[in-house]
């Protein structure tokens, strides 16, 4: 499956996110259901928050077919190339000549366009903070 918890109520199938929200806040969500630490089947109510598909996506695991291990930096004729992609646009952060340089230019520009720092960490990194942050 997706990683999701289901539950059936009355016949009706729910992800469990959304009902655990349900009955914190007294009405369902209004948009999706982020869990802010990426791990899809921790529902603790402190580890959710109510978002637009934009906020979701700015919270989103590292791609598996990223090469450099960090969204939007690729290496491109010689030069390491940034970019970013806002309201379903991308926008050219730059080219840099080392790795660093271009990882701190994504991170400034995640940052100013209200991406979460959790936004490109892997599956074990996630579940690796969270079990130091259990602990």
């Amino acid at each position: 499956m997706d990683g999701y918890l289901r539950v059936k109520i009355n016949n009706v199938l729910f992800r469990v996110h959304r009902v655990i929200w349900l009955i914190a806040y007294g009405e369902w969500p209004k948009g999706q259901i982020d869990h802010i630490n990426g791990i899809r089947d921790d529902n603790r109510i402190e580890n959710l928050r109510d978002v637009t598909v934009q906020g979701n996506q700015r919270n989103q695991h590292i791609r598996t077919d990223n090469s450099s291990g960090v969204p939007g930096v690729r290496l491109e004729n010689g030069k390491w190339r940034v970019r970013i992609k806002i309201d379903g646009k991308y926008i050219s952060v730059g080219r840099f000549q080392d790795f660093d340089s271009a990882v701190a230019a994504r991170k400034d520009a995640e940052a100013i366009y209200g991406f979460h720092p959790n936004h490109g960490a892997t599956d074990l990194e996630r579940r690796t903070f969270q079990l130091k942050e259990a602990v």
